[in-house]
């Protein structure tokens, strides 16, 4: 099987106090495709909740550092959704202060269109000037 990137998405951010952020599924995405929804933000308290529609793989933060000027740790989450709708998928609520945020939807296409997303795993530098992913 195959997988390819069928469409990028365009990130979606704000670097001010924030209650949602509202990305959207790229256009080019259609009937079977695997749409990856990634979530980031700070403080890493901050609770992520997940859109209608679509499934939490994975949640992760890289550290417990509280949140200033450039810096603090960040929480990402990460959501999938097969065959979703190209456009704007609605608002994503967080629970918290959230001072920053942003999201990015990725499309993915693969020549089956059966997808397995279980074996989702997590992983960090927590180490000082790395960055997070």
């Amino acid at each position: 099987m195959a997988i390819s990137l069928r469409a990028a998405g365009t990130a979606t951010s704000s670097t001010a106090a924030v209650t949602a952020v509202n990305p959207a599924v790229p256009s080019g995405a259609t009937t079977g495709d695997l749409s990856v929804l990634t979530v980031w933000m700070k403080p890493y308290t901050t609770t992520i909740t997940t859109p209608s529609g679509w499934t939490k793989i994975g949640e992760a933060t890289n550290g417990t550092t509280a949140s200033g000027t450039d810096t603090g740790s960040t929480r990402i989450a990460k959501f999938v959704r097969v065959s979703a709708s190209v456009g704007a998928i609605g608002n994503i609520a967080f629970a918290g202060s959230p001072n920053s945020c942003g999201a990015v939807i990725n499309t993915y296409q693969n020549a089956t269109g059966i997808w397995d997303f279980t074996a989702f795993t997590t992983g960090g530098d927590t180490a000082n000037g790395a960055n997070y992913s």
